[in-house]
């Protein structure tokens, strides 16, 4: 079931790229970076790349990966994530006027390096530990996740090549994972059940640096 939802998601979004790519605009593809400080806080560090294009979308991947042990044990943070999104900015990207005729047409429009909000789908998967730098037990498994994002993108620089994206994601979770428990006698983990669970939640979360080439 989860394989079929995923597939659906991923397809709609790819026939939607030629839909996309017809909103006509002077600018250029662009390419920029972006690095997640949500997941490094806890100990995952990883990159992701964007394109932006026609005007309002931008599609990106991305990875992160945190699958430590510290001291040889299994009580370090552990999450390792790979993600595809795609996402549709109210506003059109353009130059740094604010409130001017930039076209000579008499219209003053708004457009900003910053892209201001969005909306759009973020398709990923998790590979998680939540012992949380604990011997009292804990789960570990598999995410797969598929949600509704929204967000806001601000500048940090005058040429708009720097700044940091802001967004939540919302939508279907089904995880596939073991639950465990620390056995004294043994100074081991022991697995005491396996379990799959579906639910609606919390999908991704990110707080990014970003940086425009």
């Amino acid at each position: 079931m989860r394989k079929k939802i995923v597939l659906v998601l991923l397809m709609g979004l790819m026939m939607s790229l030629p839909g996309m790519a017809q909103e006509t605009s002077n600018e250029k593809v662009a390419i920029g970076v972006r690095t997640n400080l949500v997941t490094w806080a806890i100990g995952a560090p990883g990159i992701g790349l964007d394109v932006r294009f026609a005007n309002r979308w931008q599609i990106g991947i991305d990875g992160a990966y945190g699958n430590w042990d510290l001291n040889g044990e299994s009580e370090g943070v552990r999450i390792t994530t790979s993600g595809l999104q795609a996402r549709r900015y109210f506003r059109t990207f353009g130059t740094p006027y604010v409130g001017r005729d930039v076209n000579g047409d008499g219209k003053h429009e708004y457009t900003s390096l910053s892209r201001g909000a969005f909306v759009g789908l973020d398709v990923r998967y998790y590979h998680y530990n939540q012992t949380w730098f604990s011997h009292v037990g804990g789960s570990e498994g598999d995410a797969i996740t598929a949600g509704m994002i929204g967000g806001y993108s601000f500048v940090l620089s005058k040429d708009g090549r720097w700044g940091v994206d802001a967004l939540l994601g919302l939508g279907f979770v089904h995880k596939d994972y073991v639950d465990y428990e620390w056995y004294s006698p043994a100074q081991l983990n022991r697995i005491t059940y396996p379990n799959v669970k579906n639910q609606f939640g919390l999908t991704t979360a990110e707080v990014s640096f970003t940086y425009k080439f």
